[in-house]
Order: C-alpha cells, then sequence, then structure tokens
C-alpha cells in the first residue's frame, strides 16, 4: 500500500497539473465552448492509454536489457531529481505556446499529461516493482487527480490565481527531489549488496 500510494504521488507531482493550468487554458482559449468539455475528455483518455502503453512497453524494454532493480533506481533517482529541478526552476518564458484550433493527442495528451519525465518515471517504476496492479493502478489515481484539475482548470486559476499555482509547481518539485534521493539511495544500496553477494 505503501509502494501504491508513494508512486501515485509521484506520477502526480511529475505530471504537474496545477502547473500546467496556464498552458492548458492557453491551448484551449481559442476552442469553441461547446467543444472542449469534449476535446478535454478525449484528449484525458488518450493521456491514459499512453501512459499504460509506456507501462508495458518499459518493463519489456528493461527486462531485454536485462537492468537490475537496483540499477533502475539510481538511475530514477537521476532522471527525478532533473524532473525536481525542472519543477522548482521553471519559467513561464520557458512553456511552449500552442496555437492549434483542435488539439488532436498532441499537444493536451502529450505532452501537456504524459510528457517525457511521466512517461520516464512509469517505464522505470514499471521494473521497480513487480506487481502490475500496483503501478496500473497508482497511474490511474494520478492521472484520475490530474485530469479532475484540468477539467476544473477555469475555476481553479481564477480562485487561486498565477502565482498560488507556480508555488504549488516549485512545492512538488521539492517533494520529487526528495523522492528523487530516497530511489538513489536506494539503488547505491542495492548496488553494494548486489556486489557483496
Amino acid at each position: 500500500m505503501n509502494s501504491f500510494f508513494a508512486i501515485a504521488l509521484t506520477l502526480f507531482f511529475v505530471i504537474d497539473a496545477l502547473g500546467n493550468i496556464p498552458i492548458y487554458l492557453s491551448i484551449i482559449r481559442k476552442i469553441d465552448q461547446k467543444k472542449i468539455k469534449r476535446i478535454a475528455i478525449r484528449e484525458l483518455l488518450l493521456a491514459l492509454v499512453i501512459m499504460i502503453i509506456f507501462h508495458y512497453l518499459g518493463q519489456v524494454l528493461l527486462s531485454l536489457l536485462s537492468i537490475s532493480k537496483s540499477t533502475v533506481q539510481v538511475a530514477g533517482g537521476l532522471i527525478l531529481f532533473l524532473i525536481a529541478i525542472r519543477l522548482i526552476f521553471s519559467h513561464e518564458e520557458e512553456s511552449p505556446k500552442y496555437v492549434s484550433a483542435d488539439p488532436f493527442i498532441v499537444p493536451i495528451a502529450t505532452p501537456l499529461i504524459a510528457g517525457p519525465s511521466v512517461l520516464s518515471v512509469i517505464m522505470i517504476y514499471a521494473l521497480e516493482q513487480p506487481q502490475d496492479l500496483i503501478v496500473i493502478g497508482a497511474i490511474f489515481v494520478a492521472w484520475f487527480i490530474s485530469s479532475l484539475i484540468l477539467f476544473f482548470a477555469s475555476p481553479i486559476y481564477k480562485l487561486v490565481g498565477e502565482k498560488v499555482l507556480a508555488a504549488c509547481q516549485r512545492l512538488m518539485g521539492l517533494i520529487v527531489a526528495v523522492i528523487a534521493v530516497q530511489m538513489f539511495i536506494q539503488g547505491i544500496k542495492g548496488i553494494i549488496l548486489e556486489g557483496t553477494q
């Protein structure tokens, strides 16, 4: 159960739905109001499908390469730490600007929700966690909460404002950094134990 919540929270923080609200709103502002909900639901479901595909793809790929769990933890820790740095020190001007009138897969499903960072983390957990249901369940929980946030992005943005959202993004980045360090240390311990056997 602890692994389930840890994976779900990590994925939720990396998806960064709160931090992506301004970008999401800039994408949908030119879309006909009657189409927004339908497009949002479609893109959110496509993002979920992409994440689940990458879970199994990562599992197969890493298994074929015979990569050990400890190695995955070390690599995962480093990747998560880089993601945390991006979350903490991101700037508005770095955010991509999209002008598509009717987005399909790009840019909402990916890279906004199921972006490279999220897919990398999913692939890491695919090998680190032997039970598929735990990772799939965690993906679904993180996706569902993120989807609710983006589905109600406009009222959330009006309620809290961009500065609060930016502060939340930095807090999430700090938590991801702590998780990254813990994963890295666990990987190093595993490698040392493997070397002594």
